[in-house]
């Protein structure tokens, strides 16, 4: 090939020369997102995924790593996306893989990373019918993978301490009740099948302490006890008040 042909716009108000490159180069439209990237692996997230068990799936599999999938499972919900399609958008787009150093999974494999979530216990395969057992709470335990996310989830929190440091922590708890149409999904306490997750929020962070992930016909005061004592050993160090605020739930 010939050398690049260049042209240079000079002028206008700001102090810059634009200079355009005639020859093939990787661009996207997703520059916003390595920095995300950035930011997981700075602040140790992915490597308390790397670090934590994996699916038997997972390990049996080359190619993308669980940090990876991981990653691109945040950096798809930052770029707007809301379901496994939406990955065909990110999946092919070289200029985005180039600085974030790997490419994003097609939607099937996304699929199949996040199914790899139901696996019974450490080791057995996702999707094989098995599901997470139960407490007597009818709240489904954390183990294998999601052991490895709650590790991520500390990191996170530790490193937005350590960036900025508050000495106070204000839990906020609370349940949403989310719709789904999947077979599994159980009737809730508003006539609609789905889910009803609950979040303890550090309101002073914005960042989620601890959350757990329930079916739709769990009570939302469930364990709640529980939860906010998992939140609270979440917190980093430097935190010398915590406070609690939740809704009606947290009464009874």
């Amino acid at each position: 090939m010939g050398k690049d042909k260049k042209r240079v716009r000079r002028g206008g108000i700001l102090p810059f020369e634009l200079e355009e490159v005639e020859a093939q180069r990787r661009i996207t439209g997703f520059s916003g997102l390595p920095p995300l990237a950035e930011a997981l692996r700075a602040g140790g997230a992915t490597d308390a995924i790397e670090q934590g068990p994996q699916s038997r799936r997972r390990q049996r599999e080359r190619g993308l790593s669980e940090a990876q999938l991981a990653e691109s499972s945040c950096l798809l919900l930052a770029a707007g996306g809301e379901h496994f399609d939406d990955f065909e958008t990110l999946c092919g787009d070289e200029g985005l893989a180039e600085p974030i150093g790997h490419e994003l999974p097609s939607p099937t494999r996304a699929k199949e990373y996040l199914y790899a979530f139901h696996d019974g216990a450490p080791g057995e395969d996702g999707g094989s019918g098995h599901r997470r057992p139960l407490d007597a709470g009818g709240v489904a335990q954390e183990a294998g993978p999601l052991v490895a996310l709650g590790s991520a989830l500390r990191a996170t929190v530790a490193a937005m301490q350590t960036c900025g440091p508050v000495a106070e922590a204000t839990a906020d708890v609370d349940a949403t009740i989310t719709e789904s149409s999947k077979v599994e999904a159980k009737m809730t306490c508003e006539g609609v099948r789905g889910y009803q997750p609950v979040v303890a929020l550090w309101a002073e962070q914005d960042v989620v302490l601890h959350d757990e992930f329930r079916d739709g016909n769990v009570p939302a005061a469930t364990a709640l006890l529980r939860l906010v004592q998992r939140a609270v050993e979440a917190l980093p160090e430097g935190v010398e008040r915590v406070y609690l605020r939740c809704d009606s739930a947290g009464t009874s």
